[in-house]
């Protein structure tokens, strides 16, 4: 036989080999198979904050609002992520806001057993979660923008003079940063 008639031939038992398999009933076909349940519930309404810097999220009247000084920002960027640091006039509170478009929410779901705490929250309409108890002197609340978009804004306190309302601050502030970039639009 030639090289043609050997091609020929396989061609020939390679689509016979295919029709008798799509023929067999016992044999499991990728739609017989259900898919895989998504580990974190779907961002209903999309945002995109591609380009974005973290320092510019919150203005004056949101830190305000939780304590800190809006000239106190310092800038945390880096290759991966957008970050900014905010701390209050007398040095004992912060805010730190990463904002991260090329990561997964899923992934906090995958090491939800890893976290001191795990509070499913909706910030604006958008999926959130919380990750430490509500009482605690630091607290992290990363909010999904899109289904590879996040941020997280965590706020911590080493004050004793007031009561600690490190995960009502922090929710403060996610609501703020989903207010900024959905207005960006």
């Amino acid at each position: 036989m030639n090289g043609r008639a050997l091609v020929l031939l396989a061609v020939v038992a390679m689509s016979i080999l295919g029709a008798c398999s799509r023929d067999d009933p016992a044999r499991p076909t990728p739609t017989d198979s259900p898919a895989p349940t998504p580990l974190a519930p779907d961002v209903v309404r999309p945002l995109d904050a591609t380009g974005s810097s973290a320092c510019s999220m919150l203005g004056p009247p949101d830190l305000n609002a939780i304590r800190l000084n809006p000239q106190t920002a310092v800038d945390g960027s880096n290759a991966i992520a957008s970050a900014c640091t905010w701390e209050s006039s007398d040095g004992q509170e912060s805010l730190t806001l990463v904002l991260n478009v090329n990561t997964s929410f899923e992934l906090l779901y995958a090491a939800r057993d890893s976290a001191d705490a795990f509070v499913e929250l909706t910030i604006r309409g958008h999926p959130a979660v919380r990750e430490n108890p509500s009482d605690s002197a630091i607290c992290t609340v990363h909010v999904a923008l899109a289904p590879t978009q996040l941020f997280s804004a965590e706020f911590s306190t080493s004050a004793t003079d007031r009561p600690v309302r490190s995960c009502e601050s922090a929710e403060s502030a996610a609501g703020a940063v989903v207010d900024a970039i959905a207005a960006r639009g």
